[in-house]
């Protein structure tokens, strides 16, 4: 395949996405194709100069493709105060500023290498959970409940694509309202994302087994007894469990708070999954 047909491909791959009802109204973004002496806008919705996402595909002279993000300084900004009036509220001093930046790195770091023109799409598609979750969880302190609730109306529509189970989705939320933590949750669903999308191994199911065998099989047992609401009990019971936990030891938060000191290279160096190492 000559280098015009795969920018032809990406075009066509990127406007089936974009597309998509599920994706209209979402995705805001610039792609661009880098050759060895030119670059080729394919896709640009943004109507701006400076684009909160720009990808870049990068083919080399063999049409080796190399997918990156480069995000605007002002990616998220527009939530900051959000987050500032919340900590005002609730007495913390965590410098909102500064994880933003950091999430910003998170992904100008990720570098798909030697990419196969069969993956554009799901790689593409990876790229766009990640931004639409992202900014919800800016915009709202958690996950959307329509990845994790099934008797969500709109769970159908993720569901075709990707859900998160309520155990981890009640882990994430947790991390997420400590505020300190979003940065870890980001990384998480990364993480998952990657993994229901490819489907090359079901870190989810994984976890989830570890989990409540390690934190919660006699409180799940109880509740399950109790309520039918299955995915609203095993979110309740997990995250429950964290914020008990928090009050009964500050070393979990501490952990946490020295972690987020680290520049993002040493937090995210180690190949094992970040939730396994939280619980």
């Amino acid at each position: 395949m000559g280098k015009q047909q795969i920018n032809d491909k990406i075009r066509n791959i990127i406007d089936l996405i974009l597309e998509d009802s599920f994706f209209q109204n979402k995705v805001i973004v610039r792609v661009v194709v880098k050759e060895i002496n030119k670059e080729i806008l394919i896709v640009d919705n943004t109507e701006s100069n400076n684009p909160d996402l720009l990808i870049t595909v990068d083919i080399d002279e063999n049409k080796k493709i190399t997918i990156t993000q480069n995000l605007s300084s002002n990616y998220l900004k527009e939530f900051e105060d959000i987050w500032k009036k919340e900590m005002l509220l609730r007495g913390l001093k965590y410098n909102i500023t500064d994880i933003r930046k950091k999430v910003i790195q998170y992904f100008e770091d990720i570098k798909f290498n030697q990419v196969k023109i069969k993956d554009l799409k799901l790689i593409f598609e990876v790229i766009f959970f990640m931004h639409i979750l992202t900014q919800y969880i800016f915009r709202h302190g958690s996950l959307p409940m329509e990845v994790w609730y099934n008797k969500h109306p709109l769970y159908r529509d993720w569901e075709k694509y990707i859900t998160i189970k309520p155990i981890i989705a009640g882990i994430l939320d947790f991390y997420i309202d400590k505020i300190i933590g979003i940065l870890i949750s980001i990384h998480i669903i990364y993480e998952i994302v990657m993994s229901d999308i490819f489907s090359k191994k079901n870190l989810q199911e994984k976890v989830s087994n570890k989990i409540y065998k390690k934190k919660s099989e006699s409180i799940k047992k109880k509740m399950l007894e109790e309520l039918i609401d299955r995915d609203r009990s095993e979110y309740e019971t997990i995250n429950t469990l964290f914020y008990v936990s928090t009050l009964l030891s500050d070393d979990l938060l501490e952990s946490i708070e020295e972690t987020m000191k680290m520049p993002n290279e040493e937090i995210f160096k180690d190949e094992i999954t970040m939730l396994e190492l939280f619980v």
